[in-house]
């Protein structure tokens, strides 16, 4: 019950105070989400693209990018919210991850009205990068998803993708924003 009453706190109290190292306002801009969902947009902008290092290893890059006043919890920050970044793979059989991911600019810190320590988080645009190792040869298909909530309008986001090779090509392609329900 603690961690939905952090979570709730967190979306219901848009009181922001910019730390040394960011430089967001606090926008208290409703987002609508019938608009958002007609519209087949986002109120962000995320792009994928594929650095490939040999046959069996490559980067997956996104690139997320904020308007101001908006921001995304990096995985990063200590505190144990729901809805931090998050980039997994539906079938662990065809692809794995290594490392750490490692965002550019780092992410960060904001201050919060209810939270005592700095808030690690996404602002303006930022570069995430992981690297992947391929588990299967030849051709083949691997879903993703990365998800976040966007602050302060507190939504959540599912954003599908694929990466695949065929005949030696490989790809990603994003395939769909959705506003995942509770």
């Amino acid at each position: 019950m603690i961690l939905f009453s952090i979570f709730f706190s967190s979306c219901t109290d848009p009181v922001l105070t910019e730390s040394a190292e960011s430089n967001v306002s606090g926008a208290e801009t409703p987002l609508h989400v019938i608009d958002v969902l007609h519209k087949d947009t986002a109120p962000f902008k995320l792009e994928f693209s594929l650095d490939q290092i040999n046959s069996k290893n490559t980067t997956l890059i996104t690139t997320l990018s904020l308007d101001e006043g908006d921001y995304v919890t990096s995985p990063s920050s200590v505190q144990d919210f729901l809805g931090k970044y998050t980039l997994e793979f539906k079938d662990d059989t065809k692809i794995s991850t290594i490392g750490e991911l490692i965002e550019s600019p780092l992410a960060v810190d904001l201050i919060f009205s209810w939270d005592d320590k700095p808030v690690k988080c996404y602002v303006g645009t930022t570069t995430l990068s992981q690297s992947l190792h391929f588990l299967a040869d030849g051709d083949f298909y691997a879903l993703g998803t990365v998800c976040f909530v966007l602050e302060p309008e507190c939504y959540p986001y599912e954003i599908s993708f694929v990466i695949s090779r065929e005949m030696g090509n490989l790809s990603v392609q994003r395939l769909s924003i959705e506003i995942p329900e509770f």
